[in-house]
């Protein structure tokens, strides 16, 4: 999601660079806040993000742990964590609240989105949140050479929890390069 995010901004600074680009639910907010923040994924996502970042301020990084991981994956998400696991979670707290208000960042305008030349596999999960679904609708507007899977019964972790699911899609998608097999518009599948 986070990596998502920054591969379209190399994909925009260093074009030779990329060859093709595969995001998982990318949380791309900039472009999100600057199409309309006052829209409610957007609100959602500010929300969510400046909560995160007011429990670490004041030094509770398990509460900002538990809010991100319920956020994305759901409360029992966090109950499941062992409690090494988030131990370690919570101590990278303070960059992941900083990785939400450089992400809050003015982004280019989403015409410039028109200047990736390279295929593009955009991939979520059935359940993706508000936020990342206005992302991707806003991504396969504007990006020339898209297509977008979706992963059944996944979440925001779906290359973790599912991941044959997504070395599959992966696979299909460097193997054939955009084959219109491989890519179904969000469209046609998103839920109202």
């Amino acid at each position: 999601s986070y990596g998502g995010a920054i591969a379209l901004d190399v994909a925009l600074r260093r074009p030779r660079l990329v060859r093709t680009l595969t995001l998982y639910e990318p949380v791309a907010f900039g472009w999100l806040l600057g199409y309309n923040a006052r829209h409610a994924p957007a609100r959602e996502i500010v929300g969510v993000g400046r909560a995160i970042g007011r429990r670490v301020r004041r030094g509770d990084v398990a509460e900002a742990a538990r809010l991100f991981v319920s956020y994305w994956s759901g409360p029992a998400a966090w109950d499941a964590m062992a409690a090494p696991a988030r131990a370690t979670l919570a101590q990278r707290m303070p960059q992941v609240a900083g990785h939400f208000e450089s992400l809050f960042d003015r982004a280019p305008p989403l015409a410039a989105l028109r200047c990736i030349e390279r295929p593009v596999m955009l991939v979520t999960g059935e359940r993706m949140k508000a936020p990342v679904r206005r992302i991707v609708e806003l991504l396969q507007a504007w990006l020339p050479q898209v297509g977008c899977a979706r992963i059944r019964d996944a979440g925001h972790m779906g290359p973790v929890t599912h991941p044959d699911a997504f070395a599959g899609v992966l696979t299909a998608f460097l193997g054939t390069r955009m084959s219109t097999t491989v890519a179904t518009p969000l469209a046609a599948t998103a839920q109202a």
